[in-house]
């Protein structure tokens, strides 16, 4: 895989981070609440028990702050994916593994502990999104062509 196929890999999980943070976000006060409650569905597993909403005042705050976190932390991956790794791709690799790895770990206990253990599962699809094209061998383009 050639450095600019990896930071675009990096380019589109940072962005998909993003949309999930506005999904988040905007599932507070649109019509994509129920969009988020078929996400909270399935990492409890729950289709076949009671379906879980968007209620309270502590849900709806967590929902509002992940989503804030999650926007924000996908717009510093995209900076770190497209103005630092392609510069110095070993202080970017270490910066990015360190999160994602760091996420990944304390997100899937959490969720455990929660009762959500199909959230590891999801969490899985964003680790992958990251490490792949991290560890992937990387092969030197002939093409002078930049990133996208």
């Amino acid at each position: 895989m050639t450095l600019a196929a990896k930071v675009n890999l990096l380019k589109y999980g940072s962005i998909s981070l993003i949309g999930f943070g506005l999904l988040n976000f905007l599932s507070l006060f649109s019509i994509l609440e129920p969009v988020m409650a078929i996400f909270l569905d399935i990492a409890f597993w729950s289709q076949f028990g009671s379906p879980h909403q968007l209620e309270g005042e502590a849900a709806r705050l967590w929902i509002g702050i992940s989503g804030g976190l999650l926007i924000g932390w996908g717009a510093t991956l995209l900076l770190i994916a497209t103005q630092v790794y392609p510069n110095t791709p070993l202080l970017g690799r270490r910066i990015i593994l360190t999160g994602i790895i760091s996420w990944f770990v304390m997100d899937s206990a959490g969720s455990m502990v929660a009762g959500a253990p199909f959230n590891v599962v999801m969490n899985l699809s964003f680790l992958v999104l990251f490490v792949v094209p991290l560890v992937w061998p990387e092969r030197h383009s002939t093409s002078t062509q930049q990133a996208v």
